[in-house]
């Protein structure tokens, strides 16, 4: 007896509906595929290394619940564990602030990719150009260390140089180890 009221009570007090941001109700269809995209979400999470989930706003239940998956070498718990995730992320997180800077920290998205040209052209003008490049770069990133920036912008220049010297060839330019040091100073002090 005391089941079949328990049941009665679970029909007579139903969850509130769903809504989208036009105040319609959702279907069931629609709650369950959003339901999914936060799982499978959560699961992209779960390849990020640690430094990029520092920047990513989760909770310290949700980042506690990613390491855990992390450690699981089955594959049924890491179904049940990804579903926590996605069950972690749809009761207690902000989602869209979790996808913005998701969208920033992964290497393929558009925004990494406009970055890495926008680094590079930055890069080959400053090892092309005079003083005046290297103050706009110091006035764009302020973080940029200028000592370090011109002896790594003077490296840079010398390599350049001695490959043009020793290359009889114009269409091959090969990118000098002093020349991707820069540009790994200048994407690290980017942010």
């Amino acid at each position: 007896m005391a089941r079949r009221d328990r049941k009665e009570n679970r029909q007579l007090a139903p969850e509130a509906p769903s809504v989208d941001e036009f105040g319609e109700e959702l279907t069931r269809t629609a709650v369950k595929k959003e339901a999914q995209a936060v799982t499978d979400l959560g699961l992209q999470l779960t390849e990020l290394s640690k430094d990029h989930l520092a920047t990513i706003p989760l909770s310290n239940d949700t980042l506690e619940a990613i390491k855990t998956y992390k450690k699981i070498s089955s594959r049924n718990a890491q179904k049940r564990q990804a579903s926590y995730i996605g069950k972690l992320l749809w009761r207690t997180e902000d989602v869209d602030a979790i996808i913005a800077a998701y969208e920033r920290t992964r290497p393929n998205s558009e925004n990494a990719k406009a970055k890495t040209q926008q680094l590079e052209k930055l890069r080959q003008r400053l090892i092309s150009g005079e003083n005046v490049e290297i103050e706009a770069a110091l006035d764009k990133y302020p973080s940029l260390d200028r000592q370090q920036l011109r002896q790594l912008v003077r490296q840079a220049k010398k390599e350049q140089e001695k490959a043009d010297q020793q290359s009889d060839e114009e269409t091959t330019k090969a990118v000098t180890p002093a020349a991707k040091k820069l540009y790994r100073y200048l994407s690290d002090h980017s942010d």
